[in-house]
């Protein structure tokens, strides 16, 4: 769960789960909620470089109440060749199918094993700023 007290300070929300498969590969889980397209995006690979895929799932950081906990679930899993599988996300109890599949692995020169958790924040001024975000119970489930 999170909360913002400016939540017009979001641009986009971003929740992301970095693994290194055994061959080296760093397979991008990366989700977000994007205030540009109003969207949920998932992340994908193309050559070296990641890309973000809008889905139909209407999500906008900007617009959500202040000063309120806003909770999250993300459904995804990947396969042994890194490719990635959006399944579902949950925002605020409202369930959204999402079925998105997409390869995003590439070569990032980490350690096998490594697992890495990002919780990002782009802030929506065009100059410098800040903006404050609020965590509780962020948890996450591998097996």
């Amino acid at each position: 769960m999170s909360s913002f007290p400016n939540p017009s300070a979001v641009l986009n929300l971003e929740l992301d789960i970095n693994q290194v498969m055994a061959n080296g590969e760093t397979v991008i889980i990366g989700t977000q909620c994007s205030g540009v397209t109003g969207t949920w995006e998932s992340a994908f690979t193309s050559g070296k470089y990641d890309h973000w895929w809008s889905s139909s799932i209407k999500c906008d950081p900007m617009k959500w109440t202040a000063n309120v906990w806003h909770h999250r679930q993300i459904g995804m899993h990947r396969d042994a060749k890194g490719v990635v599988t959006h399944d579902w996300v949950n925002l605020d109890n409202a369930h959204y199918a999402w079925g998105r599949t997409q390869l995003s692995a590439h070569f990032l020169g980490w350690a096998p094993g490594v697992i890495d958790v990002q919780y990002q924040i782009e802030g929506s001024s065009k100059g410098s700023g800040s903006v404050t975000s609020y965590i509780h119970k962020l948890t996450i489930y591998r097996w």
